[in-house]
């Protein structure tokens, strides 16, 4: 077998596993896997990925100090029921911190 009858083969067993919602989960961790590890990071990436942690992390102090009620099922409706201020506080961190 070649390297183009072994390349046909695996397209088609990939696009086989797609078709299932399983086989989808699976396709997903198997990339999550292939991901470079952040070992491979340069300081600048490190640097890039802690800021954004940082972030991350302040917008979830915001929002812990305030009571988070099954009233609002989502976060979205969750900040849109805090105070204006608090509101761009955490926008702002989650916008920074890629998650918005």
């Amino acid at each position: 077998m070649d390297d183009l009858e072994r390349a046909r083969r695996a397209g088609e067993a990939i696009a086989d596993l797609a078709v299932d919602p399983a086989g989808r989960l699976f396709l997903l961790e198997v990339a999550a896997r292939l991901k470079p590890s952040v070992m491979d990071a340069s300081r600048d990436q490190f640097e890039e990925a802690a800021a954004r942690a940082r972030h991350a992390v302040a917008a979830a102090d915001e929002i812990a100090r305030f009571h988070w009620s099954d009233e609002w099922p989502t976060l979205g409706e969750f900040v849109a029921a805090l105070p204006e201020d608090v509101r761009e506080r955490v926008g702002d961190h989650l916008w920074r911190a890629g998650l918005s």
